[in-house]
């Protein structure tokens, strides 16, 4: 037990370490309304969080939780990170947050039905995937969902991502999420593929408006529309894809 419990420590003090020199670029700060890619996926994850308890690994300043909150029997949002979740309370003054590390959750086995992690796990430190999986399954009842988007390694997904090249943003293929989730105790139920040149667009546009205009950056009405097409698009190939979105569940 104590060299498990010794790795994880280790995990979240590398975790700390990477995610420092974000502190304070909080993104969609004084803009409390979900971005349309956040509606998009809950459309397609909303009958798993039906009346369930839920748990929003990640949450950042909140847009995905709030949607979530709205149709789960209970809902707790967590982040590494305080001033996102700062940010998160005062727009969702009902919400629950709580400020910690995916690798040593502060739940009792079994607490949640499903866990969501929309966008994180490209985020967290490199081969450190399966141990902040493992977490996650150890919080989750049996049977229990895990439901996980993120960028799609093809050439569509990483030439749209100046972060690809410039902040070693990841991009992930089935194959080695299906390999990870396996090791960390889950079995893919579905996957599909989402986005598309409208959604990368939008990213784009926002990063150009934060880091070069120093603006606050909304997405124009007529791109949203894009965007919800390219996601509702039945049957998208994984070439013309941006997003892989997956729904797993623990099997041990």
């Amino acid at each position: 037990m104590m060299p498990a419990q010794e790795n994880n420590s280790n995990l979240l003090s590398g975790h700390m370490k990477y995610v420092t020199r974000f502190r304070g670029e909080v993104d969609g700060e004084g803009y409390p309304e979900a971005s349309m890619v956040a509606k998009c996926v809950l459309d397609i994850v909303r009958p798993q969080l039906d009346n369930s308890r839920h748990l929003d690994i990640g949450c950042w300043t909140g847009g995905f939780f709030s949607l979530c909150q709205s149709v789960t029997k209970m809902s707790i949002g967590l982040d590494v990170q305080f001033p996102p979740l700062s940010v998160a309370k005062k727009y969702n003054s009902k919400g629950r947050f709580i400020c910690a590390s995916v690798f040593l959750l502060p739940f009792k086995n079994s607490s949640f039905n499903i866990i969501t992690l929309s966008e994180v796990i490209e985020h967290l430190p490199v081969n450190s995937e399966v141990n902040a999986l493992r977490e996650a399954c150890r919080v989750l009842s049996c049977n229990g969902k895990l439901f996980l988007t993120t960028p799609n390694m093809n050439p569509l997904g990483f030439w749209g991502d100046p972060a690809y090249f410039f902040l070693g943003h990841r991009h992930y293929s089935l194959g080695k999420l299906k390999k990870i989730l396996e090791s960390a105790g889950f079995k893919i139920i579905s996957m599909r593929n989402c986005g598309g040149f409208f959604q990368l667009l939008n990213g784009i546009l926002a990063l150009l408006y934060k880091h070069l205009l120093k603006k606050k950056f909304i997405t124009f009405a007529c791109l949203n529309d894009l965007i919800k097409k390219e996601f509702y698009h039945n049957g998208k190939s994984w070439w013309t894809s941006t997003k892989i979105v997956i729904l797993a569940e623990k099997i041990k």
